[in-house]
């Protein structure tokens, strides 16, 4: 197996706000959005962004998704 990228996840209060932040603010582009939870990235950078009601795990919570080849 050999790892090719990562994204970050984190849990956000309100989705609409926060891929306004990212994306104003920052300067990410949306990726890609199913429900409340939505992909934005930066050149090779990506990050997730779930919204409180998928997981109801807290606010600022994280994990991370490591993609591999296999």
């Amino acid at each position: 197996m050999k790892p090719h990228s990562a994204a970050s996840v984190f849990q956000v209060a309100n989705l609409d706000s926060a891929l306004r932040y990212y994306k104003d603010v920052l300067g990410f582009s949306e990726d890609f959005r199913f429900g409340d939870y939505a992909g934005v990235k930066f050149g090779e950078a990506y990050v997730h962004l779930c919204g409180h009601g998928v997981h109801k795990r807290p606010v600022g919570g994280g994990t991370i998704y490591i993609f591999c080849d296999e």
